[in-house]
């Protein structure tokens, strides 16, 4: 997955200071889990204490997120 944004806001900075690891990084993990932008928002202000909205991760990452769906537990009668 690769993330990148040109000039981070105070807030990205201060959202990565209290996480202890790079935005990007926490962001693509949640991504790549399944989780969606109100998700990641909430679970984000819970462990910063920072408020952060769904559509600031939106605006920081959208169209900037790549996943790559993995098909587990296919029925064997699936498999040709």
């Amino acid at each position: 997955m690769s993330l990148v944004m040109n000039e981070p806001t105070t807030k990205y900075l201060l959202l990565e200071a209290r996480l202890g690891q790079k935005l990007t990084d926490y962001v693509a993990g949640q991504i790549g889990a399944g989780a969606g932008w109100k998700a990641i928002a909430a679970d984000l202000s819970k462990r910063t204490d920072v408020p952060v909205s769904r559509e600031s991760l939106r605006v920081w990452f959208s169209g900037r997120v790549q996943t790559t769906a993995v098909i587990t537990d296919v029925p064997a009668e699936s498999v040709a």
